[in-house]
């Protein structure tokens, strides 16, 4: 361990568990539970390597949803978003119509090469060590918002009726519900998710580097078309 320059950790925003409200990077210990083992097995080893803080120079990364390439849109696996990505793809002119998202509650998405861009910018800054950042969007859309980004996108216009959030959760939650829409039970929370993730310590040390996270608006277009493309990967 003497010889140990760095120790970089990638947990995930989602140690939060089912803690509602903001959640900041200080934040860490609580016993508000979790949806799944996923979730729980992660907030367990930041845990353990929140400890080695004292005597490691580490740092502990927390990305929210990573999806595509903000240029590219290329990705290696469709869940998050693309549930409601391909969702709307089977259906465009039809399935549009009706927004299915949520004026309440937001998705924090961020691409991939934002995510490697920000590691490897604070792999060599020694600010970070001994710092916990939430690498998410400080200003997501609702799940709302979304779903018309997404409907512009394939379609060319938004939707025209928005479902109630009960009925909408409900529904996806019924055993054939996968099969239609395409959204697994195990991913029906995290569309109806009241967290936040405050960003202000990941905004300070990545700024001089001149990054930050882009708004889903900018590559909503790549990552649509890329899926829309690649069926299957």
């Amino acid at each position: 361990m003497m010889h140990l320059r760095r120790y970089h950790y990638v947990s995930t925003c989602y140690v939060a568990g089912k803690r509602e409200g903001v959640i900041r990077e200080s934040d860490l210990r609580h016993e508000a539970g979790f949806r799944n083992y996923y979730e729980e097995s992660k907030y367990l080893a930041e845990l353990e390597v929140d400890a080695l803080k004292a005597d490691l120079p580490l740092t502990i990364h927390r990305p929210s949803v990573v999806c595509g390439d903000s240029v590219t849109g290329e990705t290696a696996k469709y869940d998050g978003i693309y549930y409601l990505i391909n969702y709307l793809l089977r259906i465009p002119r039809w399935l549009s119509l009706f927004n299915i998202g949520n004026r309440k509650v937001s998705l924090n998405l961020v691409p991939v090469d934002f995510v490697v861009q920000a590691m490897a910018a604070l792999a060599r800054d020694e600010r970070a060590i001994g710092k916990t950042v939430q690498l998410a969007d400080p200003a997501p859309l609702t799940t709302h918002e979304l779903f018309n980004s997404i409907a512009r996108t394939i379609n060319g216009r938004g939707s025209r009726l928005t479902l109630p959030a009960p009925l909408v959760r409900f529904s996806l939650s019924l055993p054939p519900s996968p099969a239609i829409t395409g959204l697994p039970h195990n991913g029906v929370p995290y569309f109806f998710l009241k967290q936040t993730y405050d960003t202000a310590q990941a905004h300070e040390l990545l700024a001089p580097h001149g990054l930050q996270c882009p708004s889903f608006s900018t590559y909503v277009s790549a990552i649509v078309e890329f899926a829309a493309a690649h069926p299957k990967l």
